[in-house]
């Protein structure tokens, strides 16, 4: 039985990995104090049976004894009659850096550390020794270690075929069909098998009499046992079953074959070697560690089906979230708490994370009434064609796009289905036709249900839900409970939801030692599935403390003109009291479109905001040569602002350079329209603002404004300070750096969300500041790999050539940058790799095209973990009790072999905040990590847009502003139109998708909108 331990001394952290693949591997046996089991890989498939990839283990080193007490041991061959993947080609490894001692000074230097022979480290880069900069203090991390057995394979890594076959029963009309099975029906045939209510036993009597008659089971593919099952002479076995007993006086039950195949002995000794350094990150580690991860989660998961039926817990991939504590968000919305975990390992030992979330979820009930909530009413006839306008029908369409129904089926007795909301129809059920199936003549929808079930619908002119497939009347659809929203959170339940998300980290903390305590959440005390994988969680550890380093922040300079040139952050903050903007825009003529009403805002209102505005700029140093904007009060309806902007022309004589556009409270369709007219049709700056909140605003709410305005007029806020040497590296004219951001948007899982495309966006420093900067956006199939990273590369480093000679006036010798350092943001640790290999070699295609041949630092950077750092010492905190601005991690939690960090560069604001991971993955550069982290946390006090240090380096957290933006680039007006039956289903996306227009295209047009800077930080929590 895994029990907890009591904490020995100071305990270690460990780094995540996931991925599905196999390795062959064989183990001593010798029992270690922290070592991994050995997984078993399996599949399941619908119909036929799965291959499944095999790969080949890397050239073992020779036995030798290790300060764990245990000899290596030797891999053994993989088995079974079907292949696994090799393992994908390292990437060309860099020459080996010179030996240069690694100092407290930012200037960059060489790596100093050789990767071991037998040891193929990520990107030709092995992990160097920790940084030095910075005082030290001492963290809480929500880490537990983990003990793993490591004597013996987790033997089994069985294919799962789910189909159904012809039995005795008397269902002959499934003789040929294959359906494909739900994740539920997969789990109860694995349940009753490991549970002996299968046609015959797949363990042996030793298994049943050591308790390690249970399977790790991933509810699609993947099934690990820790012992050999009873698959035969040839590791393979088909069992027929049904899904439950048959019940007296039924029909016989449908039949299901479960086949299952062994593939592979996967070995959990690799992750002793990687976690000592001496095992690189390949797919036996990956395998390892995806066998763990689903072994942790068998009991919640136990757990969750069980309540399932009482509809309390649900699962959403490695989360688990329960109605307990749940709170409204209003009507139509709920928000549920839920819990994270994940085994990670760390240099030394292996680690449980876990962690808490909170989940948007749709209120259950009729969809009809979810309908007339989002568009705040209570009459049913707003849902009719003739009721409801183009733009509310397009605001409908899109909330629902993916939702989740329950549908009552026309004929009664039969059983509820479930499907997902992919468009809604432009006519009612009693005008929308069709020919059903086994007839010749059309009826309308109303028809069909009035025959099916001799009742008819109530609403049959509401618009329905549908696409060319199936099409269902509203009112027979509701709202299923645990239907999680899986899209951008509404505006108006934004504020609500944050604070029901957002806990002060003593809270947070608190939480995640309760869920490992109590019964039922996350306790692992009992699991019989750790039990019979030996694996030991040491809950009572939680959480660990760790060594960390606060850097010094950053001097900024602001121009000379002001009274206060340079600022020096404080708790992550400064203030430009007294400052002036490094270089100042200019407004010629500028315009004020309000579309709020007179009633919301008034004459007085306007008045006082254009005198604000006026003053506040005036006071940060942008020009205004005509400071009366034209002011007009629009409704929202046809074309307002093309005849706003024709009408300015012909009154001032030239076309305004900045439109100012005040909108009402849950405005986002206006904004859209506003961004649409002024990015892509027109090519003007357009700030918007929101009535409620510029409405008597003081001069801090102006001047905020206006750190917008400036960088979309051309203007630099602020830059570096020469006093950084970090920041004199980079600018030094002799080794000229451009640094780039890259981030990948993708749709969010579901059916609904199968035709639409992912975003790229790309964007680069312009001057020798890092401080000015363009993007570029792309649309294209959904994957992670930035197809066009050549091309956009190619283009933004013409536009910083043609800025350095242009506008700084420097030869070309001097503008062709040196060295090019690339932050990537998106990239989960499975895709190393595979960036490696494809867009490295894409981004240096884009130099030689350009004959420049800078030498490249490509750094990964990202927030999607669940690493959560607490003061140790209250003295330590920041007044929201987290750790303070720069606050750096490289040590016990961190990556055994690759050169990674957590660096928490902002101050908190709402509940605990989260650090961003980087993990340098390639570098010709051979940056002393000193250096990086330094840059990394000055680039973090870069953001235009806010006068506090940022979660991310400023152009990663510009790249991912491009990208949310994408739909701006769209006319709201005329939407694409997804067909889900083309063979090129992202191809309305990219017809309808429009550029970004040539005059904004070297503006800054990308700065935070109607949610400031803070408000993202707190979403974050």
């Amino acid at each position: 039985m895994a029990k907890g331990k009591k904490r020995q001394g100071k305990q270690k952290a460990s780094e995540e990995a996931s991925s599905t693949s196999n390795r062959a591997g064989q183990s001593s046996s010798t029992q270690l104090p922290v070592s991994t089991p050995q997984p078993a890989a399996a599949s399941v498939s619908s119909s036929t049976p799965t291959e499944s990839p095999a790969a080949a283990g890397p050239t073992s080193p020779p036995a030798r004894r290790s300060a764990w007490g245990a000899a290596a041991s030797r891999p053994v061959a993989l088995v079974g009659n079907v292949s696994v993947s090799k393992t994908g080609s390292q990437p060309q490894s860099l020459t080996a850096p010179t030996t240069t001692p690694v100092t407290a000074a930012p200037a960059p230097t060489t790596n100093t550390r050789q990767p071991a022979s037998h040891v193929v480290p990520l990107g030709g880069f092995k992990r160097t020794k920790p940084g030095t900069g910075g005082r030290l203090i001492k963290v809480k991390v929500n880490f537990t270690p983990v003990n793993i057995e490591v004597d013996r394979q987790v033997r089994q890594d069985p294919r799962i075929r789910l189909d159904i076959r012809k039995g005795d029963a008397l269902y002959h009309q499934y003789d040929d069909i294959t359906p494909s099975l739900k994740p539920a029906a997969s789990w109860v045939l694995i349940d009753r098998l490991q549970l002996g209510e299968g046609p015959e036993s797949i363990f042996d009597e030793r298994a049943i009499r050591s308790k390690k008659n249970r399977v790790a089971y991933d509810g699609k593919k993947i099934l690990f046992a820790p012992r050999p099952l009873l698959l035969g002479e040839n590791n393979s076995k088909s069992f027929n079953m049904p899904l439950h007993t048959a019940q007296a006086g039924q029909p016989a039950p449908r039949l299901y074959t479960v086949k299952l195949t062994k593939t592979a002995e996967v070995n959990p000794e690799t992750l002793k070697r990687l976690i000592q350094g001496q095992q690189s990150s390949d797919e036996s580690v990956l395998s390892a560690m995806t066998a763990l991860n689903i072994i942790i989660r068998m009991k919640s998961m136990s757990d969750c089906r069980k309540a399932i039926a009482e509809q309390k817990i649900f699962s959403q991939g490695r989360f688990f979230f329960s109605e307990r504590g749940k709170a409204s968000l209003g009507p139509g919305y709920e928000v549920w708490r839920g819990y994270f975990q994940s085994i990670r390992p760390g240099i030394g030992r292996m680690y449980l994370n876990v962690d808490t979330s909170a989940a948007v979820v749709y209120t259950p009930g009729p969809l009809i009434s979810l309908c007339l909530q989002f568009l705040g009413t209570r009459d049913p006839n707003s849902l009719t064609i003739e009721g409801i306008t183009r733009t509310g029908w397009i605001r409908l369409q899109e909330f629902l796009r993916g939702v989740k129904v329950a549908i009552t089926p026309a004929t009664p007795g039969r059983p509820t289905r479930t499907a997902v909301i992919t468009s809604l129809t432009t006519r009612g059920a009693a005008a929308e036709t069709f020919v059903p199936r086994g007839q010749t003549n059309s009826m309308t929808i109303a028809q069909y249900f009035l025959a099916a079930a001799n009742v008819a619908l109530r609403y049959s002119n509401i618009v329905g839900q549908g696409d060319s497939i199936s099409k269902i009347p509203m009112e027979k659809c509701s709202i299923p409970p645990g239907c999680f929203m899986r899209k951008e959170i509404p505006e108006k339940i934004q504020r609500d939801f944050i604070k029901f998300a957002s806990q002060r980290p003593d809270e947070r903390l608190a939480n995640i030692q309760q869920c490992l305590a109590l019964q039922g959440t996350l306790d692992h005390r009992d699991s019989e599935y750790l039990n019979a994988f030996d694996i030991e969680v040491d809950s009572d550890a939680m959480p660990i403390t760790i060594n960390a380093r606060v850097l010094k922040p950053p001097s900024l300079q602001y121009s000379s003109a002001g009274k206060q040139t340079v600022v020096t952050p404080k708790s992550g903050a400064w203030n430009m009291l007294d400052a002036k903007f490094w270089k100042g825009g200019m407004i010629t003529h500028w315009v004020m479109v309000i579309y709020a009403s007179t009633a919301q805002f008034t004459t007085k209102d306007v008045n006082d905001a254009v005198n604000t505005l006026m003053n506040e700029c005036k006071k940060l140093g942008i020009a205004v040569q005509d400071p009366k904007p034209l002011i007009k009060y629009c409704n929202g309806q046809g074309d307002d602002l093309q005849k706003i902007g024709s009408e300015a022309g012909n009154q001032k004589g030239t076309t305004p350079n900045l439109i100012l556009v005040v909108i009402p409270a849950g405005g986002g369709t206006i904004y859209k329209q506003v961004k649409f007219f002024g990015d892509v049709r027109v090519g003007v700056a357009t700030q918007c603002v929101k009535s409620p909140t510029c409405k008597g605003a003081n001069s801090q709410y102006w001047a905020n404004v206006c750190l917008k305005i400036n960088p979309k007029l051309g203007g630099i806020n602020f830059i570096p300070h020469s006093s950084s040497l970090t920041f004199s590296a980079i600018s030094d004219p002799r080794t000229s750096t451009v640094i780039m951001g890259a981030d990948v948007m993708h749709p969010a899982p579901g059916p609904a969300m199968k035709t639409m495309p992912s975003y790229s966006s790309v964007v680069a420093s312009m001057d020798s500041f890092v401080a000015r900067y363009m993007a570029l956006l792309r649309v294209q199939r959904r994957q992670e790999i930035i197809s066009d990273l050549d091309q956009m590369a190619k283009k933004l480093l013409m536009y910083h050539l043609e800025y350095k000679t242009k506008i700084e006036g420097k030869s070309r010798e001097q503008a062709e940058p040196k060295r090019l350092i690339f932050y990537r943001d998106g990239v989960s640790e499975g895709e190393y790799q595979q960036v490696l290999e494809k867009e490295i070699p894409l981004l240096k295609q884009a130099c030689v095209d350009l004959k420049i041949y800078p030498k490249i630092t490509f750094i990964v950077v990202g927030k999607r973990h669940h690493a959560r750092f607490f003061p140790n010492d209250k003295r330590d905190a920041d007044r929201s009790g987290n750790c303070p601005a720069g606050t750096v991690i490289d040590t016990e939690i961190c990556h055994p072999t690759e050169d990674d960090f957590y660096l928490q560069s902002h101050a908190g604001i709402l509940g605990t905040s989260r650090s961003a991971h980087y993990t340098r993955i390639y570098d010709e550069n051979n940056f002393d990590v000193n250096f990086v982290q330094d840059l990394s946390f000055l680039l973090c006090h870069l953001h235009a847009r806010s006068t506090r240090s940022v979660s991310l380096p400023a152009p990663v957290y510009y790249a991912d502003l491009v990208c949310t933006r994408a739909q701006n680039h769209y006319d709201p007006l005329a939407p694409p139109k997804p067909d889900p039956q083309s063979d090129d289903p992202i191809k309305p996306y990219r017809d309808a998708f429009k550029e970004t227009n040539a005059l904004q295209l070297k503006r800054m047009y990308f700065m935070v909108g109607l949610i400031s800077c803070v408000a993202c930080e707190a979403a974050d929590k």
